[in-house]
């Protein structure tokens, strides 16, 4: 048996207080979003090499990504604006309630 990596690309974390702020933020929707690692190559881990970053995703049916499966309804991709939103008012020091 042999594994080969074609590539080896190290995670980049995100920095916390815009994690913070987006999970605050969905909390005030009564979501209780899941952390999760993205394997993906996302412009963002270029970002995160000079400025603070952070992501959020919209549920995905069944969970497909980077698919031609992968569907997002529109009601799940209002609500991830909402979140996104709150999140950015909170970070800018502006009072929002949802």
């Amino acid at each position: 048996m042999s594994i080969e990596r074609p590539y080896d690309i190290e995670p980049q974390s995100m920095a916390d207080q815009i994690q913070t702020a987006l999970k605050r933020a969905a909390s005030s929707f009564g979501i209780d979003p899941p952390t999760l690692h993205s394997g993906a190559g996302h412009d963002t881990m270029q970002v995160a090499e000079v400025t603070d970053t952070g992501m959020l995703f919209a549920r995905s049916r069944g969970g497909h990504s980077h698919s031609p499966l992968e569907h997002t309804n529109w009601l799940d991709c209002g609500v991830a604006t909402q979140v996104l939103t709150l999140a950015l008012a909170e970070m800018a020091g502006a009072e929002l309630n949802p």
